[in-house]
């Protein structure tokens, strides 16, 4: 399961049409679990590709360090 606003990075895409490549990351704006478990994700590069996760997508959550928190003295 997948939380809204969650980011993720792209490991792998079976979908032959798109320019997203590995390492790209986006994120989460849903996840469906209904026929086949559906993430919905708004990438980085303006696209909005669903990754299908039983259908050889994968994706890896991943921690971005929080913007608003600076080092000390800056």
């Amino acid at each position: 399961m997948y939380d809204r606003d969650e980011r993720v990075e792209l490991v792998q895409t079976t979908d032959p049409h798109t320019r997203l490549t590995p390492g790209i990351r986006g994120t989460v704006r849903g996840y469906s679990d209904r026929t086949t478990p559906t993430l919905h994700v708004a990438w980085d590069d303006g696209s909005t590709l669903a990754m299908l996760l039983t259908e050889g997508d994968i994706v890896t959550r991943v921690e971005e360090p929080d913007a608003t928190q600076q080092e000390p003295g800056q």
